[in-house]
């Protein structure tokens, strides 16, 4: 699971702070593009986080740096060629085996 949300956020350069669950975990690596809390702390761990990332003047310019750059493997061009890759090795598997 991927929440397009997520994706959106990081292409503009926010990084996503989120529970550390599917969804989170898939596409946010914790201090390199985002912040993934574990769901026991809940909106108290979400506002540490959020308010870490705010005040440290170095950490908001390097997550958003990273986050910009993660979200480029979902540009319609990238997400294209990768479908396109799939479709190519299906008809070769398919041409294989008749």
């Amino acid at each position: 699971v991927q929440p397009l949300s997520f994706a959106e956020a990081m292409a503009a350069g926010a990084p996503v702070v989120a529970m550390d669950a599917p969804g989170g975990s898939d596409m946010i690596e914790d201090h390199y593009n985002g912040r993934l809390v574990p769901p026991a702390e809940g909106g108290a761990g979400i506002a540490r986080c959020v308010e870490e990332i705010l005040t440290d003047p170095a950490r908001l310019p390097k997550l958003s740096a990273q986050a910009k750059l993660w979200a480029k493997r979902y540009d319609k061009p990238v997400v294209v060629e990768r479908v396109l890759e799939v479709y190519e090795r299906a008809i070769a598997l398919a041409k294989d085996n008749s």
